[in-house]
């Protein structure tokens, strides 16, 4: 999201750098390596018969692990939406179908079905964001929008006029904690003044949450506070520790910041030179992204005054039909209302309601606030990636889509699992890795299927905006580009990379009549430990096809820590496993493009979402290594595994007195039991058996 500072200029020639030489690389030269992959230190597989369990294919190895390397490197930006990143990936995408012969221009001689998403949220114009201040005797004062003060989306658009109260943090605590902003004071047609955040942010034994925020902290609770007592409107402005919290310019980081662009220039020089010798343009390409990384490290923490305005969603946004318009403003331009009115600057009220936790709200006698604020949803264009492998025959007019979203949460935001972390989300895993395995699967199809014999079409798609509710998907599903009736089934993979303890999940089982004795009888080319699930709902873009009346099955190796967080990074990543799910995928898909008869649909009930489903259920808190046993390979820090005395390296036997042979049965042990629970757990410790007992956390 565009960022309001001195240094954007800077932030855009960087930037303009680094994705002029990101083009120049990926675009024309596919196979470079961003880095090492957990397989890289592994002898390379040698060849065999597809399918077989630790034999694989090597030329597949070698594509999926530069891929997955590639499209999880940080220049693509997290492949945000937005974001030249996601560009640059859908681009890739194209290319490598096109080479490969696939069809390619089902949209205006283009593979792009575009369409938008709701962006962030922006504010409209300076006629309808307006705010002005006017105190006792004095005349009116008008503030600038953008540098004095600025709308937020948190509320809703409209005029206000009003005398102004300062309720402190806007808080109404009365029944929990004993602390109210309002009380004593009325505040109906008034425009409040409302401190972010909360007392005591600092204090362990604060009675809030201690130094987590609470849930009174939080922007949308202090609007709608204020909306209940009938505020006219709500002026925010940040807290003292906030308003402290950034690094001030000055001549050091000044030099830093023109130190890193001088390096990116001189990195620019050398690839101008560097000609078409991929081993050092690939040693560029890193060059270039580490210096890029620590450059918007010193441009994150460097602001010329501490007391920052949000960007127009940057308070997040409330629904319902209590709202007011909601404006964020300097702490310049309250602390001299308050200074006069209560005898107290900001920092002063802060220190002393600290101490004693005993709001001092007011009405400040003679100041008024005038102004407008008005927001509005921006369009952020994207685009669905098609490519077709044309039938034969007479099956030729019907269709197999084979799928997975390439799109990820960019530098984090509302789809982070890391709160207030603003850091590429390579998303190697979600979703490089159902990328990455189409690519592969298009790549086998094209070998493998039958050139005489009677078969379906195949339409490979790449969603885009998955991370966003499934739009990409939907967006297919009611506007396809082949007739959604003739489609006979879908195949998704999402999350691929991880396969552990050689155990590969599979929903969608029930959805045809054929799927589930089909995924058996395949498996026994490929000894997965399957852990199959009917259900056809779920939080990937097979849902929308499955509402659509159409069989689908959907690949997933699990969740993990990593999941949504930065952490998510290719050098975690299982390639072999990759291999083998790929040759799998590529089975199950050639056989219902070559069946005779069309899946018939069931239409089984059921939402499948592993999240949700491990959040609910008790966890050991540990990683099990992908191997013949069932064996710790590291554990949460202080999470249950480690509190119950459990070691890395001990292989887990038994759980609840019920024999562990592999991931499918631990996880079905764990079925059902809740966080808190208490159960027996047996483990075999260097050629010793050990018993004791762990409490399941969350």
């Amino acid at each position: 999201m565009p960022l309001r500072d001195p240094f954007m200029r800077m932030k855009k020639v960087c930037c303009l750098l680094v994705h002029a030489s990101l083009n120049g690389f990926l675009l024309t030269m596919g196979s470079i390596a961003w880095g090492q992959s957990p397989d890289s230190a592994r002898p390379l597989p040698t060849e065999s018969k597809r399918g077989e369990e630790n034999q694989i294919d090597p030329a597949s190895f070698e594509r999926l692990k530069t891929d997955i390397e590639q499209f999880s490197s940080d220049g693509m930006e997290g492949r945000g939406p937005n974001t030249e990143g996601l560009r640059i990936a859908g681009d890739l995408i194209a290319a490598r179908w096109k080479e490969l012969g696939l069809r390619t221009d089902h949209f205006d001689g283009t593979p792009f079905q575009e369409f938008g998403v709701p962006g962030p949220m922006k504010i409209t114009d300076e006629a309808n964001n307006q705010l002005s201040l006017q105190g006792p005797g004095s005349p009116v004062t008008k503030l600038e929008l953008g540098r004095d003060f600025t709308s937020v989306s948190l509320g809703s658009n409209g005029s206000f006029s009003g005398p102004l109260a300062f309720v402190g943090y806007g808080i109404s605590a009365k029944g929990d904690l004993q602390y109210d902003d309002s009380e004593g004071i009325d505040v109906k047609g008034k425009v409040v003044i409302v401190i972010r955040k909360e007392p005591q942010q600092n204090d362990p034994s604060s009675p809030f949450a201690g130094k987590d925020p609470s849930d009174y902290s939080f922007y949308s609770a202090k609007e709608s506070n204020a909306a209940k007592h009938g505020a006219a409107a709500m002026l925010i402005v940040n807290d003292s520790i906030t308003a402290a919290g950034n690094k001030p310019w000055t001549t050091e980081t000044r030099n830093e910041l023109l130190a890193d662009l001088d390096a990116i220039s001189e990195l620019r020089k050398e690839i101008e030179t560097a000609e078409a010798d991929l081993p050092i343009q690939s040693k560029l390409a890193a060059s270039i992204e580490e210096r890029l990384r620590k450059l918007q490290e010193r441009l994150k923490t460097v602001q010329q005054s501490g007391d920052v305005l949000p960007a127009a969603d940057g308070a997040g946004r409330a629904f319902g039909r209590n709202r007011v318009p909601t404006i964020f403003v300097k702490r310049a331009w309250i602390e001299p209302i308050l200074k006069a009115s209560m005898g107290l600057s900001l920092a002063e009220w802060e220190a002393s309601v600290d101490r004693d936790l005993k709001p001092r709200s007011k009405v400040l006698e003679g100041w008024t606030a005038t102004g407008k604020a008005e927001t509005k949803e921006s369009k952020i264009p994207v685009r669905n990636v098609v490519a077709l492998l044309p039938g034969v025959g007479n099956l030729a007019k019907e269709y197999v889509v084979v799928g997975a979203h390439y799109d990820h949460v960019g530098m984090g935001g509302a789809g982070s699992l890391a709160p207030g972390t603003y850091a590429v989300h390579n998303g190697a895993d979600d979703n490089g890795s159902g990328t990455v395995s189409l690519l592969e699967v298009s790549r086998k199809l094209i070998a493998t299927l039958p050139k005489d014999t009677d078969r379906r079409t195949i339409v490979f798609i790449a969603f885009s905006a998955e991370e966003l509710g499934l739009l990409g998907s939907q967006h297919y599903v009611a506007n396809p580009r082949f007739p959604i009736e003739d489609t006979v089934a879908m195949v998704n993979m999402d999350m691929v990379g991880r396969l552990a303890s050689n155990t590969l999940t599979v929903y969608g089982t029930g959805t045809a009549v054929e799927f589930d004795k089909l995924i058996e009888e395949t498996n026994q080319r490929y000894r997965f430990e399957l852990d199959k699930s009917p259900e056809g709902m779920g939080p990937s873009d097979h849902a929308s096809f499955f509402e659509a009346k159409i069989p689908v099955f959907h690949f997933f190796t699990g969740l993990h820590p990593d999941y949504h967080r930065p952490s998510d990074d290719f050098d975690k990543i299982n390639v072999t496993g990759m291999v083998r799910i790929t040759d799998m995928v590529t089975d199950v898909v050639q056989q219902i493009a070559t069946q005779a008869s069309r899946p018939e649909f069931v239409a089984v009930r059921g939402y499948s979402n592993p999240r949700q489903q491990s959040e609910n259920r008790g966890r050991l808190q540990v990683t099990i290594s992908d191997g013949d046993e069932v064996a710790i390979e590291s554990m949460e820090p202080g999470g249950s595994a480690e509190k119950a005395g459990l070691l890395v390296g001990d292989k887990i036997v038994s759980l609840d007195n019920k024999p562990v042979e592999s991931m499918v049965t631990l996880r079905k042990i764990l079925e059902g039991k809740r966080p808190g629970e208490t159960l027996s757990i047996e483990v075999i410790r260097e050629n010793e058996r050990k018993k004791m007992d762990i409490r399941l956390g969350k």
